[in-house]
């Protein structure tokens, strides 16, 4: 439930894309249709691509004994055998705003209001809207609870994030909307916008600290943007800085878009198992640039927009070891305190997750 396969921007027609996981192959016809099917062969239950990644065919061919399907998963040729109809088995899923998802399509209504209560209009968070930069995967080394959790948390932005978020932040307002709690789908997002004053914030920052602006990511790539766009229009409102979401699911799919929507960040939750067989978490980050801003400049914002990404999550990182220090103890007990609007979003997660997986 809830598991995601790729966005219309990062599935390029005519290849075949292997989840990382392995469990599943995705597709995208000339004609852009979007297929999934198991990567399990009808014939022997085999494994029939065992690279995960993209794969440069037009053709699913099984890896034991070279049973062939199409882009669709239909079986085109099985060697020694009769001539089948069958097709690979297809998990539930289906596309909301250019991503596809694994719910059904009635269940993603539950996603129909998404952001409308922000001042958001319908599709503003479309991934046929973006070019697609890069993917990059990153070792979770604590309890992916742990990571929503955090990710739920606006608490700790001006502490941890000192030098990535806190510079730019409006401490004073965290707005969140809330999806339905009693249905498989749901989601949360957070919006918070850009400080007053950044500008002289930050310059106070760098003296006090003595810091030069490159070290200060977030803020660097803000002014960075703004002096090449001269303050350009922006997809969104151009005082918001983040609108930090969560579509609930097995993992948790989690679109953050950044600089008014200009730059977008999703990352996913997948459990991977190494050479040596042994499971670990992986979480995978795509980095999309918004179509609005003019090619030239792509590739040097995407190095500027992964920096930034970057360091505020190992401040994340750091943050959740010293939680999961204390959460992996089983001596110890405590009241949780809640604070209700920075960490609204927690609550909300947890009284779904505790409905639809907690028995």
């Amino acid at each position: 439930m809830g598991e995601y396969f790729g966005s219309l921007s990062s599935l390029y027609p005519d290849e075949v894309f292997v989840t990382h996981d392995k469990k599943w192959i995705v597709t995208r016809t000339g004609d852009d249709e979007v297929s999934v099917v198991q990567n399990v062969c009808l014939h022997a239950g085999m494994e029939i691509l065992n690279t995960p990644g993209t794969q440069h065919s037009t053709e699913i061919r099984c890896s034991g004994h070279q049973w062939l399907y199409d882009m669709r998963g239909k079986l085109l040729a099985c060697p020694k055998f009769t001539k089948s109809e069958r097709s690979l088995a297809k998990p539930d899923f289906a596309l909301w705003n250019g991503f596809a998802l694994g719910y059904a399509h009635d269940e993603l209504r539950a996603l129909d209001g998404f952001g409308t209560s922000l001042g958001l209009a319908p599709g503003f968070l479309n991934a046929e809207s973006f070019w697609f930069g890069e993917e990059i995967a990153y070792d979770l080394p604590y309890p992916r609870p742990l990571m929503k959790i955090n990710y739920d948390d606006g608490v700790h932005v001006p502490k941890f994030h000192e030098f990535s978020f806190g510079p730019m932040v409006d401490e004073e307002e965290y707005l969140w909307e809330f999806g339905p709690r009693d249905t498989t789908c749901s989601y949360s997002i957070q919006m918070v916008k850009l400080r007053p004053n950044l500008q002289a914030h930050v310059e106070r920052l760098m003296s006090a600290r003595n810091k030069p602006l490159a070290e200060l990511g977030w803020a660097d790539l803000h002014f960075w943007l703004n002096e090449r766009l001269h303050g350009g229009e922006t997809p969104i409102d151009k005082n918001i800085f983040a609108v930090w979401a969560s579509v609930y699911g097995n993992g948790y799919l989690m679109p953050e878009l950044y600089e008014g929507g200009r730059l977008l960040a999703l990352s996913y939750l997948v459990e991977v198992a190494d050479e040596d067989g042994v499971r670990r978490n992986k979480n995978f980050v795509e980095f999309y640039i918004h179509r609005s801003i003019p090619e030239r400049l792509r590739a040097k914002l995407l190095e500027k927009f992964i920096f930034a990404y970057e360091q505020s999550a190992r401040e994340d990182d750091t943050l959740c070891m010293k939680l999961w220090s204390a959460h992996r103890r089983d001596d110890i007990n405590f009241d949780r305190v809640t604070h209700g609007v920075l960490e609204a979003g927690e609550q909300h997660f947890r009284e779904w997750f505790l409905r639809h997986f907690v028995k």
